[in-house]
């Protein structure tokens, strides 16, 4: 059976108060919605929503000597550490408007080894008016897990046992520019010795 095709019933928009975030930060997102003859949606109209997580791996440094994770692209092994990250529900005002607020408080919502790395976030948000007709509409957005990106590269990076090497370090923005970092250190955790005939 072919069906009638229907118009949406009403429209939807989703703004954020930013593009992106820093780890921390609160989000907030305002839902607007309207009929298409001008006059928003009832008072009370049903807001669920979700928001899910994948990996971000920072691209957008121009250089070529460091790599702040953007090789993981092309990565044959890449794993996009799709999770869900939380549900919830609110209502729209009589403006036919609805804010989501919440902190992205990184400590909170993972684990620990998904707390280390930048994330997108995806919001989907489906609306509900008092006919039960619904939309749903979706928004993303970059999540860094801090104000600067930091590399640090090994030269040479195979050295046999004492033998020097030396330690080089880049830090650049959000935005891939570079930028002065001070009071920072390294810390070496683990050495590993492999040998090749």
């Amino acid at each position: 059976d072919v069906e009638e095709y229907v118009a949406a019933a009403f429209k939807l928009d989703l703004r954020t108060d930013t593009e992106e975030y820093i780890a921390g930060e609160t989000m907030r997102l305002m839902v607007d919605a309207d009929y298409y003859f001008g006059v928003p949606l009832e008072e009370g109209s049903t807001v669920s929503y979700t928001l899910t997580s994948q990996s971000y791996f920072f691209d957008r440094y121009q250089g070529r000597d460091f790599d702040f994770g953007s090789g993981w692209y092309y990565s044959s092994e890449g794993d996009y550490g799709d999770r869900f990250v939380f549900r919830g529900s609110t209502v729209t005002n009589k403006n036919g408007e609805a804010l989501i607020e919440k902190q992205l408080d990184f400590n909170e919502l993972f684990k620990e080894e998904a707390r280390k790395q930048s994330k997108i976030f995806v919001v989907n948000v489906t609306v509900k008016n008092r006919n039960g007709q619904s939309i749903s509409a979706q928004k993303s957005f970059i999540v860094h897990r801090g104000e600067f990106y930091l590399d640090v590269r090994a030269e040479p990076r195979f050295v046999g046992l004492r033998d020097a090497v030396t330690l080089r370090s880049k830090s650049v923005d959000t935005h891939g520019k570079d930028r002065s970092v001070r009071g920072g250190g390294i810390t070496i955790k683990r050495l590993s010795w492999e040998s090749f005939r």
